[in-house]
């Protein structure tokens, strides 16, 4: 039983391997996509981190914040509007947690409305943005 999950273990591995080999692949094609676009197209600067767990502890940049502090938080981060799936789903991949994320985050920046707003194209954005 022991060679068994060791050949497991061992075939993950190679798989982790892999897939960390593909993701640095994709994380080059994106940089150099920015490169030769970037006076073309307005691009979030921020990929979601992936959530770090430490000591079986949570860690990354919002932790510890409100659902609508992170929401802000990315918002500020990307420097560009954003649609509620977008920031859930990188609010997500950075380890918050809710039980409908997206519906808590909409309700929670929905109530910061002297912070942010919905757009005509159901994308949030900073008020500040527009006195820039």
């Amino acid at each position: 039983m022991d060679t068994e999950i060791s050949k497991v273990i061992k075939h993950l591995q190679e798989k982790q391997r892999e897939l960390l080999d593909k993701a640095e692949k994709v994380g080059a094609t994106i940089s150099s996509l920015r490169e030769v676009f970037s006076d073309q197209l307005r691009l979030p600067e921020v990929l979601p981190p992936l959530a770090v767990v430490e000591q079986g502890r949570p860690v990354g940049e919002y932790v510890g914040m409100t659902i609508g502090d992170a929401g802000i938080a990315y918002l500020r981060k990307a420097g560009a509007p954003t649609k509620t799936r977008i920031i859930g789903n990188a609010l997500e991949a950075a380890g918050v947690r809710s039980e409908d994320i997206y519906r808590a985050l909409y309700n929670a920046l929905n109530n910061r409305k002297r912070e942010v707003r919905l757009n005509a194209r159901k994308q949030w954005e900073l008020l500040d943005w527009s006195q820039r």
